[in-house]
């Protein structure tokens, strides 16, 4: 059955209606999709090694979509990994004590049975001890002690 309303149809118009006219009642139910949106904040984050990083999937349109994760094109798992979390609703996703092969794309992919959506964010592994620049700086000092 197709109502027309004369103006556009938004997700505000879900529910279930009902019209009733002496015995017969006839029942409707309205369900508004949407197309879906996803962004992945932030889309840049420094972290240093032991430190906790947060990503959040921000998600607009209806119905409800499925939220997948993944890292660098492998499926992230809060089973795998006792550091990763994931919210109830699977939209943040937090990893604890930070590990440089943390490091990556972190993609979050959200989809229902008629759309589908994916935005990314990216985790980089900052340097406040980085061992290279340490072992640098070590022997430029020390050439520069003994020239």
């Amino acid at each position: 059955m197709t109502v027309e309303w004369g103006r556009s149809v938004t997700p505000c118009h879900f529910g279930h209606f009902s019209c009733s006219c002496y015995l017969l009642t006839y029942s409707l139910h309205v369900l508004v999709a949407a197309a879906l949106t996803a962004r992945v904040l932030p889309d840049v984050q420094v972290v240093d090694v032991g430190q906790s990083a947060t990503f959040l999937c921000v998600i607009s349109g209806s119905p409800v979509p499925s939220v997948v994760w993944y890292k660098d094109g492998a499926p992230v798992s809060a089973d795998d990994d006792a550091r990763v979390t994931l919210s109830d609703d699977r939209r943040q996703l937090s990893v604890r004590g930070v590990l440089r092969q943390d490091a990556g794309m972190y993609q979050c992919l959200v989809e229902n049975s008629d759309d589908s959506e994916q935005s990314s964010g990216r985790l980089i592994i900052g340097g406040r001890c980085d061992d290279m620049l340490l072992a640098r700086a070590v022997i430029h000092k020390s050439s520069l002690e003994f020239s």
